[in-house]
């Protein structure tokens, strides 16, 4: 085997056939370096018969390599390979750089072109088909074997990261995913496997992965060795910055110029991490130990890998995997470092723990005595509370009396019209109210809501009834009867606001007028069975706006039913626990519409606040008329 620099590209294949410029190889794996042209390589087949071959490239990581077969000084194949052709356009879709050749009978001259940004290295090997699977199914199986040791790897420790939440084991796995990712594409693997359709990045992740090698490995260290005394971050720092330099570099070029750069990274970061570990462990870290071995397998098996490639090292399986084997061992060694700590992190805590129970226990003490001192105090405010508890009660139940006796005592009875109310508030008082007004032969029908529930609510509530004393002189006008409340109301709300609905139903012609305040609708069930939903336009009562408002006119029928009612009918569940809504009032006015009125209603109140076995989630008032005019 010869091989011959063509440092200007001049050499045309055909010329070098029987060139006498070529050099003898020394031995069958050569290490040329790094070359910016190309390097040519002749040999010669002989053959005693027709043969069908593979010449296999065992350096994966080489940019073009181009094959020319001579047989009787004719050209009779040729073929490019090499990481710039993607994995699917080659005709042996492998990781490896395979020539599939057809050797005819007699002397077959070969010439062999290789141009790579990586180290030119000569390492092939004419195989059977059979023989070459073989060795493919022993490559697999061993890298196979070492991937699965570093996804365990990485998972393990990230799955720690997650449950102790230790930066530490979140850098770990990250090194151990990007250290990972390197050997796949130092192998090839990744290439054919991961990327198998991007040239570009099969060329740069080869280099560009060490950056991030680099600096988790960095972040890892500072974590593992707790260095965090300020030269030693200047550093890290340092090294980072280089790391990151030489990735953003190795992804803008791919000649020998990032090759050196990646090899002056490494070996100035190789002996810093040393020094890092002989620094912590003269400090007497815990884990300084499993550090500095964990990298000098690491270190030694890269030493082995290189005297290899050089051939300073036999070439067998052994020495072809050195690197993994040192990997493994530095990756199992380190977790189980950080499993070490894990140990002393648990005994560290049952120590606190232990300490911790004693000083519980002279707590406990102190604690027993002041509680029997408390126990006195106790008993003294508990009776204090009770009585005031049972104030309480008792002025709440006068509230509630009170608010009752703000409700209509006694329904109007009319000859053309009877009504019927019913009220029950959430809490024992609530924000809900209604009233009834006969004046001028002119019924008057009001319905309010304040927002919120109890005490608040309910002294609002009182306020509205003392701001419709005047309401019998604003009767036949629902929007002033609402303007007056809310005049009177006005700054007084306090943040709060309510909605209302004021009807005005002329006993002597049926006629009737309505107006509200933001209020829900109200519905007629009419007396040929249609239910007209009517909603006034008109906007809440609040301290912050003032909006206008509409009166809406209409005219009842005999037979017909007025009701309207505040949210918490319609805001009742059932048993699956959703809202009635509006169906709810009518389904139930087209079901007791030839009942009385107070019917409908008991009927209605009964099913809103029965549902769930559980008390209303809002104050619940029912306010109903039947016109029989």
């Amino acid at each position: 085997m010869e091989y011959l620099l063509d440092p200007a590209l001049k050499y045309q294949p055909k010329n070098l056939i029987k060139s006498k410029n070529f050099q003898k190889l020394h031995s069958k794996t050569q290490n040329l370096g790094y070359h910016n042209a190309a390097v040519w390589f002749r040999g010669s087949f002989l053959t005693d018969a027709q043969q069908t071959k593979l010449l296999v490239f065992d350096y994966p990581i080489l940019q073009r390599v181009q094959l020319w077969l001579y047989h009787n000084s004719k050209l009779v194949d040729y073929q490019i390979n090499g990481l710039e052709v993607p994995i699917h356009k080659r005709q042996i879709q492998n990781r490896h750089i395979v020539f599939p050749i057809s050797l005819p009978k007699g002397k077959t001259i070969f010439l062999i072109q290789i141009q790579s940004g990586t180290a030119i290295r000569y390492k092939a090997a004419l195989l059977n088909p059979s023989h070459f699977a073989h060795f493919t199914e022993q490559d697999n199986l061993i890298y196979g074997i070492f991937s699965g040791i570093m996804i365990i790897m990485f998972l393990y420790n990230l799955f720690l990261f997650v449950e102790i939440r230790e930066k530490s084991y979140l850098y770990y796995s990250l090194y151990v995913l990007s250290h990972l990712l390197c050997q796949l594409s130092y192998t090839g693997y990744a290439a054919q496997y991961l990327w198998p359709f991007s040239t570009w990045w099969s060329l740069h992740s080869i280099r560009g992965l060490f950056g991030f090698l680099f600096i988790f490995a960095l972040l890892f260290t500072r974590e593992f060795l707790n260095l965090k005394e300020q030269r030693m971050q200047k550093w890290i720092y340092f090294m980072s910055f280089l790391a990151i330099v030489q990735l953003v570099y190795s992804l803008c070029d791919f000649s020998g110029k990032s090759a050196m750069l990646l090899s002056v990274t490494a070996a100035l970061f190789c002996i810093l991490l040393i020094a890092f570990g002989v620094y912590a462990y003269r400090k007497k870290e815990m884990n300084a130990k499993y550090y500095l071995v964990a990298w000098s397998f690491f270190l030694v098996s890269s030493f082995l890998m290189i005297f290899e490639v050089y051939g300073l090292l036999p070439n067998n399986l052994f020495f072809n995997h050195v690197m993994l084997i040192g990997s493994g061992i530095e990756v199992t060694l380190l977790s189980l470092a950080l499993a070490n700590q894990i140990n002393i992190l648990k005994n560290k805590e049952i120590a606190a723990k232990e300490k911790l129970l004693e000083q519980s226990k002279e707590i406990q003490k102190l604690q027993d005595e002041i509680n029997r001192r408390l126990e006195e105090k106790v008993r003294e405010r508990t009776a204090v509370i009770l009585k005031q508890q049972e104030e309480l009660e008792n002025q709440i139940q006068m509230a509630r009396s009170i608010q009752h006796a703000l409700l209509p005592k006694d329904l109007p009875i009319l000859h053309n019209a009877e009504v019927y109310y019913l009220y029950k508030p959430m809490m024992q008082i609530g924000g809900d109210f209604l009233d009834i007004l006969v004046h001028d032969d002119k019924l008057g029908l009001f319905l309010c809501d304040v927002s919120g529930h109890g005490v608040p609510s309910a002294l609002l509530a009182s306020m509205v009834k003392i701001s419709l004393m005047t309401w019998r002189y604003t009767i036949e006008d629902p929007v002033q009867t609402l303007k007056d409340i809310e005049d009177r109301m006005r700054d007084k709300l306090d943040g709060n606001f309510l909605t209302a609905q004021v009807f005005c139903i002329h006993l002597d012609n049926s006629e009737f007028s309505a107006a509200s305040a933001g209020h829900l609708p109200f519905f007629i069930k009419r007396h040929n069975g249609g239910v007209e939903r009517i909603k006034p336009a008109g906007g809440i009562i609040s301290d912050y706006i003032r909006v206008s408002r509409r009166v809406m006119n209409g005219k009842l029928q005999h037979g017909d039913r007025l009701v309207c009612f505040t949210d918490g009918v319609i805001e009742a569940r059932n048993n699956q626990g959703e809202e009635y809504g509006e169906n709810i009032v009518c389904e139930y006015l087209d079901r007791y519409a030839n009942e009385p009125v107070s019917v409908f209603c008991n009927q209605l109140f009964e099913k809103v606040t029965s549902a769930n076995n559980t008390d209303p989630e809002d104050d619940i008032a029912i306010l109903a008329m039947d016109w029989k005019g």
